[in-house]
């Protein structure tokens, strides 16, 4: 999507604004959006930025609108800042803190070059990749399943210290993690 896009130094004038001593507000800057296929402008914006400011510099910042508008709506939705439904200021506070710290988390993600998006998965040498090939991923350990009759395996008893006694303890292979 591109636009072209035009910039002067006006002085806006009001009745409603309080005014200087002097009568007049200070120049400022006038950027309008015209896209190619239009028959008009479309957008405008007043900036106080300083005089010396590319307009290039100035359409960015006028153009960044949308992305403080989809990290709000990504705190409400993805990262649960409007779940809050305490009653008191400090966790209402804590809640907040929470949801900023994970959004500039996230966006510290997305800015990094060297993190791949989620869901990435690194291709494997002459074909697609398998789920034992991705990053981080270990296969869980396969067990035989217990024989009728028999009881479950044990680990070799191991000495534990309880007031001063020791007591012999037998634990089930399968309740070692």
């Amino acid at each position: 999507m591109t636009s072209h896009f035009a910039a002067i130094r006006v002085r806006p004038a009001s009745r409603h604004i309080a005014r200087p001593a002097g009568r007049s507000f200070p120049p400022c800057w006038l950027l309008a959006e015209w896209p190619p296929h239009a028959s008009e402008p479309t957008g405008y914006w007043l900036s106080t930025l300083p005089e010396d400011t590319p307009t290039e510099e100035l359409a960015r910042l006028a153009k960044i609108r949308w992305r403080i508008e989809h990290d709000y709506r990504e705190l409400k939705t993805g990262l649960g800042l409007d779940h809050f439904e305490g009653r008191s200021y400090l966790g209402w506070h804590r809640h907040v803190t929470l949801a900023a710290l994970a959004q500039a988390f996230c966006t510290m993600l997305r800015t990094d070059p060297k993190t791949p998006a989620p869901g990435w998965v690194r291709p494997a040498f002459g074909g697609g990749a398998r789920r034992s090939q991705r990053a981080g991923w270990a296969p869980r350990p396969r067990r035989a399943p217990p024989c009728e009759g028999s009881s479950p395996p044990s680990r070799p008893a191991t000495a534990d210290k309880r007031a001063g006694e020791e007591v012999q303890a037998a634990v089930p292979e399968a309740m070692v993690t």
